[in-house]
């Protein structure tokens, strides 16, 4: 049923094509001799993030629910990164991190896989498809092989702790391990700034 829009979503929608607008209309702006495409890039994207923060500023933890959520995510993020290694089916690592989420009873809300495959192709550009963490694939981790791992929860609105939680790494798999090669911390505790 997700073909036919609310008048809740269709109003998202218009307010996300007016802030596209905007972020249109200062790139034209930007337009002139000498300019790197990175400055008129730079120049859409300030726009449209600062007409989003002023639009949206209501974005925050509201309960303590959402806070259990966004850890019970975490857990079966650091369960995923411990995970990947060479030699492991992308099934098995799926079906491991599944158990968190039904030990919460959060499977339902689980979206997508838990990670995919990176590089020139990707997920947005005829994505490797073979290489992600469902429980339909498969594949087995080899050396080389560059993943992300970014489990993520939607929490349907009414629902105590309602929102998407979502963490997001991108590993390396060596010989016998793993890289993880992005460095920003996640979680509550590092990503809740507090003046």
């Amino acid at each position: 049923m997700r073909m036919v829009k609310s008048p809740e979503e269709i109003e998202l929608i218009k307010q996300g094509a007016r802030i596209a607008d905007l972020g249109r209309e200062a790139a034209v702006n930007a337009i002139k001799e000498g300019a790197g495409e990175h400055e008129i890039a730079l120049a859409s994207t300030d726009v449209m993030v600062r007409e989003i923060a002023d639009t949206y500023p209501h974005s925050e933890i509201r309960d303590n629910r959402h806070m259990k959520l966004w850890e019970i995510n975490c857990k079966v993020h650091r369960r995923g990164l411990e995970l990947i290694k060479p030699a492991r089916a992308c099934s098995d690592i799926a079906n491991e991190l599944n158990e968190i989420y039904r030990e919460h009873d959060l499977l339902k809300y689980r979206t997508l896989g838990y990670g995919h495959s990176l590089g020139i192709v990707c997920h947005y550009y005829g994505r490797e498809s073979g290489v992600e963490f469902r429980e339909d694939r498969k594949t087995i981790l080899q050396p080389n092989m560059v993943v992300s791992m970014d489990p993520m929860i939607t929490m349907p609105e009414g629902k105590p702790g309602a929102g998407v939680y979502r963490e997001h790494d991108m590993l390396v798999v060596k010989e016998t391990d793993s890289e993880d090669i992005t460095k920003f911390p996640y979680g509550p505790e590092h990503n809740i700034i507090k003046n």
